[in-house]
């Protein structure tokens, strides 16, 4: 059983914020309609932002290309795009992905998925956005393999190892790459795919960041394992950063003048007060570490934040720095906090997610909170819960490490 660092889902957070200059996250509330398969359990990412609405369908915090995945499909995720709209049919069958009943993404460490691809037509073909190529490929599928560099080059292509990386990546011109850490982007491979705008990798091995400088249109990274004191810069142009299981040195990011989103979930940070440099900054998820006073000033620093994930920051407890965050459109809460009233008069909220925690110890507070914010969808979203229909889910980024184990592969 082959163990990811990096799941796809997780790295689909790289091609989630696409926007640049200041204007607003292109983000939005987005209902889910699904009934087949594995549909009792779907996930959403960006950090699973997704839970039960009383009363109605499911709901996610969705930007273009996060992700929509069921409990087993995690590499056969569903890329969302804005044109999909504000309710979607979608559901997964372990192998694939589907909208409104066409695949549009496979992991080919399924054996329906193989045969799906050895007969899939030049249009279904073009419909897909993802595809996960696992350690090794029967030398059977090379023609469909073919088909589909011809029929749809830049799909999005996700590897588990540098070999079949090295066989299939030239045929292909993805505009996002997602590598296990058994995969290495090197410089050879840097010199044909300039392309590519969005990159997962593992960060552990020294000078692995040299190869970053050599990919013009690079605007969004996730790193795992990064040490922020080992040598190569990252690119002045990023737009989107994530780490995790990383220590970050906050004073390294000064030159990322066009930084729109940073996650450091999962993290830890040194020297909060850096990130005051951030002019651009409209999506933060806070680190384990933060403090509460690091919240307060950030978020006095930062008037335009629109995105706030506070699940990891256990010493944060108190909200009432987000009185006058009148441009917030979404936030997570995952612990015990006071001053839950400041909420009320955020009316720019448009989607809040609360821990089964609050919710069932607050419920007077949930009550208020919904009834104060009509035009928000508040939903109760808990930690990798199961139960009957729909996962009421909340997932930690460290919790994508574990999710991101292999299953059993063929045999």
């Amino acid at each position: 059983m082959t163990k990811r660092t990096i799941t796809a889902a997780a790295v689909a957070l790289l091609a989630a914020i696409t926007a640049c200059g200041q204007g607003p996250v292109p983000a939005r509330v987005v209902r889910i309609d699904s009934g087949v398969a594995d549909t009792g359990s779907v996930y959403a990412f960006p950090y699973s932002w997704a839970g039960q609405v009383p009363g109605g369908h499911p709901a996610a915090w969705m930007c273009p290309e996060g992700f929509l995945f069921g409990a087993n499909s995690h590499n056969a995720a569903l890329p969302y795009l804005m044109s999909d709209g504000e309710h979607l049919s979608a559901s997964f069958t372990g192998w694939a992905a589907w909208l409104s009943g066409h695949v549009v993404s496979l992991d080919l460490d399924e054996d329906s998925a193989v045969s799906w691809l050895e007969r899939a037509s030049e249009t279904d073909l073009a419909r897909l956005r993802l595809v996960s190529v696992p350690d090794s490929l029967p030398s059977t599928l090379r023609p469909a393999i073919e088909r589909l560099a011809t029929a749809n080059p830049s799909v999005g292509l996700f590897f588990d190892s540098q070999a079949e990386m090295d066989v299939i990546l030239p045929r292909f011109r993805p505009r996002t790459l997602w590598l296990d850490n058994s995969a290495r982007l090197t410089s050879g491979h840097a010199a044909v795919q300039r392309q590519i705008e969005s990159l997962s990798m593992s960060a552990e091995s020294s000078g692995s960041l040299a190869v970053l400088r050599e990919l013009p249109k690079l605007r969004h990274l996730l790193l795992d394992e990064w040490d922020t004191q080992q040598p190569g810069q990252l690119p002045a142009d990023l737009e989107a950063l994530t780490a995790f299981n990383s220590t970050v040195d906050m004073s390294r990011l000064g030159d990322l003048p066009r930084l729109r989103l940073l996650i450091l979930s999962g993290s830890e940070w040194h020297g909060a007060a850096d990130l005051a440099a951030l002019k651009k900054l409209r999506w933060l998820g806070l680190p384990s570490n933060a403090t509460q006073v690091e919240f307060a000033a950030i978020v006095r620093t930062h008037p335009d934040l629109e995105v706030l994930d506070l699940v990891f920051a256990d010493s944060v407890i108190d909200l009432s720095p987000l009185r006058g965050a009148h441009r917030l459109r979404a936030l997570t809460l995952g612990g015990q906090f006071r001053n839950f009233d400041v909420l009320r008069e955020l009316n720019s909220l448009k989607f809040v997610g609360l821990s089964n925690d609050i919710w069932e110890d607050s419920p007077d507070q949930v009550a208020a909170i919904r009834a104060a914010l009509p035009g928000a969808v508040v939903v109760k979203v808990t930690p990798l819960c199961l139960g009957s229909g729909w996962i009421l889910l909340l997932i930690p980024a460290a919790l994508f490490v574990m999710l991101a184990g292999r299953r059993t592969r063929r045999a």
